[in-house]
């Protein structure tokens, strides 16, 4: 392991490391850097090792496979990448540094030439992508040529979804007559065109029920293994709230406290469980639609 030729890193003072290394030729050699973390230091003195790096990408990819399985990745879903990466060939046995972009390219559209999918091969990108990354990271290599591959997924914009008249009543009932997180996002997100994840971003203070508006400042995004976090919109925007929600905004701030929605332990809604519980609300009533589906079909109920 590369790891094996570093004998030890120390801050000497903030941002300069010393490190002590053993070369190939097993000759101990004492450098200096200056980086932002151990890490950063350990992957400049391997990078400054005398000669050429012979870090293939099959090898960088194994390692890349380690890392995400001690970190919790499902066994089946590494040996899924593995079988997807069979897919890049010759090109998997050469040394990443020799690897170019155009190669890189060229390898993905050879794959899909062969029948691969698109999104499979935009997969097989990210991964090869994020392997690099981490041999970079370990001084295993000077380049990651993946991640300069310009392979996309084009994405069709999404088409609203008609909602019958009695489902659209039925939801504007509940947004305007209900009390609880479903019938408050049902409202916002018919009423206004609302993500899930702005409406659990919502204070109760962005609420103005006299004016009727509604001030969105950004949206909740959820991390995988990190705590949740919040992105904010450069400036927050303010939506106006339809008629037909009547006095309902005036209910929902008076009972939420200091964030709009909030579970029973009094921390903030999750996006993921205010989503099924509405739509599985939206089926029980009949509208017909999801959540989603009513934010997209904002513009049909209004006045």
């Amino acid at each position: 392991m590369p790891e094996a030729r570093i004998r030890s890193v120390r801050e000497l003072r903030c941002g300069v490391w010393e490190v002590d290394i053993i070369d190939a030729s097993r000759k101990r050699l004492r450098r200096r850097f200056r980086a932002e973390s151990e890490d950063g230091a350990r992957a400049a003195a391997l990078a400054s090792l005398p000669g050429p790096k012979a870090c293939t990408l099959a090898e960088a990819l194994d390692r890349y496979f380690e890392i995400i399985a001690v970190k919790g990745t499902a066994r089946k879903t590494v040996a899924n990448y593995r079988k997807e990466c069979r897919a890049l060939g010759a090109i998997a046995g050469c040394a990443v540094d020799s690897i170019s972009p155009a190669a890189a390219a060229c390898s993905l559209e050879s794959a899909e030439s062969r029948g691969i999918s698109r999104v499979r091969c935009y997969r097989l990108k990210t991964i090869c992508a994020a392997a690099g990354r981490h041999a970079l990271a370990d001084g295993l290599c000077a380049s990651n040529p993946f991640s300069e591959v310009p392979f996309d997924v084009p994405r069709p914009p999404r088409k609203k979804r008609p909602i019958s008249p009695s489902g659209l009543k039925a939801a504007r009932a509940l947004g305007a007559s209900g009390s609880g997180h479903s019938a408050a996002a049902i409202g916002l997100a018919l009423g206004c065109g609302l993500k899930p994840g702005e409406i659990c971003g919502i204070l109760a203070d962005d609420l103005d029920a006299e004016r009727m508006t509604v001030t969105v400042r950004g949206i909740w995004r959820e991390s995988i293994g990190e705590p949740n976090f919040f992105v904010a919109y450069p400036e927050p925007s303010v939506t106006r709230l339809p008629a037909w929600l009547g006095g309902a905004p005036r209910s929902w701030a008076a009972s939420a406290g200091s964030r709009l929605l909030l579970e029973k332990n009094g921390r903030r809604r999750d996006v993921e469980h205010l989503r099924s519980d509405t739509n599985e609300l939206l089926r029980i009533v009949g509208a017909g639609c999801t959540l989603y589906g009513l934010r997209l079909a904002h513009d049909e109920g209004e006045d």
